[in-house]
């Protein structure tokens, strides 16, 4: 498949959060400076932009492997959320309250109130704390470049190695082959200087994590069958 290809066809059928995740990941390595305003270029040698070409295919692989563990995880759990469940159902089963109870104000001072209306001024704080977290979550996944790299990074250090290192050698092959191939045509080899502009080095990016991406799709693919 051509580079254009490729990420045409990733364009069109990764869900969103996949494809901002990609872009999150290439905005921090290179910035977002539009390249119609700010020409940059990126100078380097051969080797240091095959390591760099590799380390964005094992990202993108781990952006495949990631999903289909999430998916998983969440089918396990039935599609149910893990959200605090509403206050209603919660209410429901709770018992009614009556009479009076005592509220302490202040080290010397006490009052009485009536049990029912306590209960339910809490129960309404609740749901106004509810509310509250859900909007800060929303806001905490949009600011880390979507559900994708927020759920990955709460796996910890540990389990996100877990998402590589089961990779297969066929698609370590694969990976080392492309990457031969581009320095290749580019006429670059280990120790040559290189210089590229930040666009070109973007695209480039944007190539390989997708190509690491659709290895581990086609890697899982090759998997079922042998297990069909």
């Amino acid at each position: 498949m051509s580079a254009p290809e490729l990420i045409g066809g990733f364009a069109d059928t990764a869900p969103p959060e996949v494809q901002q995740a990609v872009r999150s990941t290439v905005v921090s390595l290179l910035g977002n400076l539009p390249p119609q305003i700010y020409d940059t270029s990126v100078a380097s040698t051969g080797q240091n932009i095959a390591s760099l070409m590799y380390s964005m295919q094992m990202t993108g692989y781990m952006f495949r492997n990631a999903e289909y563990r999430r998916s998983l995880m969440e089918s396990l759990k039935g599609g149910g959320s893990t959200v605090l469940p509403p206050v209603d159902e919660v209410g429901a089963s709770l018992p009614e309250v009556s009479g009076q109870i005592k509220v302490k104000l202040s080290a010397d001072s006490d009052t009485e109130v009536e049990a029912a209306a306590y209960m339910s001024e809490l129960r309404n704080e609740v749901e106004q704390l509810r509310h509250q977290l859900l909007q800060t979550r929303e806001s905490t996944l949009e600011a880390q470049g979507g559900g994708l790299l927020a759920y990955i990074q709460s796996l910890g250090r540990e389990n996100i190695a877990t998402l590589t290192s089961s990779i297969s050698q066929d698609v370590l092959d694969g990976m080392k082959l492309l990457i031969e191939s581009i320095l290749r045509d580019a006429d670059v080899g280990g120790d040559t200087f290189m210089e590229t502009s930040g666009d070109k080095l973007r695209e480039l990016l944007v190539w390989q994590l997708v190509t690491g991406y659709k290895l581990r799709e086609l890697e899982a693919r090759e998997e079922l069958n042998k297990l069909l």
